[in-house]
C-alpha cells in the first residue's frame, strides 16, 4: 500500500523525466496497443523496451511515490517485451539502513507488478556499491536478483556466458544484445568487464 511521503522533493522530476523518455522511446519504436503486443517475444514487429532508473527516494526510505506506482501500471499497459532498470532501485549506500526492508518495498511496488515481464538490471551505487564498505549490501542485491525468476526463464531471453549476472553480463533478447556494466566504483572497469 502506498503511503504518502512527508514532503515532495524536486529530485523526483529527474526520475519522471527518465520514465517519460523511456515511454516516448517505446512509443516511437512500436504501437503499444497493437494486437500483437504481449509479453512474449515474437518474430514480427519491433522489440518494445522500457528503460527506468533512479526510482529511489531518500536514504533508507521504504516507499515509492504515487508517480512511481502510476508509472508501473503504465508500463504494464505498454506491454513491453523487456524492462531495463539502470540502477538506483533502492535508497542505500549508507551504513545502518534496512536493506532487506528497502528491497521488500521494491518487490511490492515494482518487481511484483511487473513479474510477468523480463527485467534486465544494472546495479546503481545506491543498490550495490562496489566499495568494500558496502559488501553486505552487494550480497543482498545478488541474493535478491538470484532468488527472483531469471530473465532467461522467459522465452526469447538468453543470459550470455562469461558474465556475472546481476552485476555485469550480456543478454540476448530477440535480435538485440544488451550489456550491463557494473560501474558502481570510481576508475576504469576491471579486466573481466572489459572482455
Amino acid at each position: 500500500m502506498y503511503t504518502a511521503p512527508p514532503r515532495r522533493r524536486i529530485r523526483f522530476s529527474l526520475t519522471l523525466l527518465t520514465l517519460i523518455s523511456a515511454f516516448t522511446t517505446v512509443t516511437l519504436l512500436g504501437n503499444p496497443h497493437d494486437a500483437r503486443a504481449d509479453s512474449t517475444l515474437g518474430p514480427s514487429g519491433p522489440l518494445r523496451v522500457v528503460v527506468i532508473s533512479d526510482l529511489n527516494e531518500r536514504y533508507g526510505d521504504q516507499f515509492y511515490r504515487k508517480e512511481v506506482h502510476t508509472a508501473v501500471w503504465r508500463i504494464r499497459a505498454l506491454k513491453p517485451h523487456l524492462i531495463v532498470i539502470t540502477g538506483d532501485m533502492v535508497a542505500g549506500q549508507r551504513a545502518g539502513l534496512d536493506y532487506e526492508g528497502m528491497w521488500d518495498a521494491f518487490d511490492e511496488a515494482i518487481r511484483g507488478p511487473l513479474a510477468d515481464i523480463p527485467i534486465l538490471v544494472t546495479p546503481g551505487n545506491h543498490d550495490a556499491s562496489e566499495y568494500s564498505a558496502y559488501e553486505a549490501e552487494r550480497d543482498i542485491y545478488r541474493q535478491r536478483w538470484d532468488n527472483w525468476p531469471s530473465p532467461a526463464d522467459f522465452e526469447g531471453v538468453e543470459i550470455l556466458p562469461g558474465g556475472d549476472y546481476p552485476f555485469h553480463y550480456a543478454a540476448r533478447v530477440g535480435p538485440a544484445v544488451f550489456v550491463s556494466l557494473d560501474a558502481t566504483a570510481r576508475g576504469a572497469l576491471d579486466s573481466e568487464q572489459r572482455q
